[in-house]
C-alpha cells in the first residue's frame, strides 16, 4: 500500500480533486433557483436609494471635516505666528514693561 501511495500520490490526489469537484457541481445542480419577486426589487431598490442617500452625507461630513480640519491649522499657524511675534518683541521692552505686560494676564 505505502508502495502504491508513494507511485502514484499525485494521480490519487488528482482523482479526489476530480471527485470532490463533482460532488460540489452536483450539489450546486440540485439545489432550488433564487427568485425574487417584486416585493423583493421594490425592497431592493429602497435600500439602494437609502445607501445612495448614506454615501452622499458622508462625502458632504467627509469634506466639512477637512475644511474644518484646513481652519484649525490656519489657527495654530496664526496662533503660532503671534506667539513668535510676542516673544519677539519681548526683548524690545524694558523691565517696567515687562512687569505691566504680565500683571495684564
Amino acid at each position: 500500500m505505502k508502495d502504491i501511495l508513494s507511485k502514484y500520490w499525485s494521480q490519487i490526489l488528482l482523482g479526489l480533486v476530480v471527485i470532490c469537484m463533482g460532488v460540489y457541481v452536483g450539489i450546486l445542480l440540485n439545489r432550488e433557483p433564487i427568485t425574487v419577486t417584486i416585493e423583493d426589487g421594490a425592497k431592493i431598490n429602497a435600500l439602494r436609494t437609502q445607501v445612495d442617500s448614506l454615501n452622499k452625507q458622508m462625502t458632504d461630513l467627509r469634506i466639512a471635516y477637512d475644511n474644518k480640519q484646513g481652519e484649525v491649522v490656519t489657527k495654530i499657524k496664526y496662533i503660532k505666528e503671534q506667539n513668535a511675534k510676542e516673544i519677539s518683541n519681548l526683548g524690545k521692552l524694558s523691565t517696567v514693561q515687562l512687569d505691566s505686560t504680565w500683571a495684564s494676564y
